[in-house]
């Protein structure tokens, strides 16, 4: 009886060991990805905040553009109606 327990324990401890290298493996595998994938995130908002930074100083650029086209148009019909 005494040695059924003892047994038993010690099946117990080589199962206890043998699952906890490749556990904390396992746990080392998902704290760098969730690292990695906050960086990630991180680097993708960045990213976003500045292209919407880039296409609001483009869409300006073009709407002065436009106003300058605009403008010169108006100044050619007005030179080829003179003549």
């Amino acid at each position: 009886m005494e040695w059924t327990v003892v047994t038993v324990i010690a099946a117990l401890f080589g199962l206890f060991a043998g699952l906890w290298k490749p556990l904390s493996k396992l746990t080392e595998a998902i704290t760098e990805l969730r690292e990695a994938a906050r960086y990630l995130r991180d680097a993708f908002n960045e990213q976003k905040a500045h292209n919407e930074k880039a296409h609001d100083e483009m869409s300006a650029a073009l709407r002065e553009h436009d106003g300058r086209i605009g403008d010169h148009e108006q100044r050619i019909c007005r030179l080829e109606h003179k003549y």
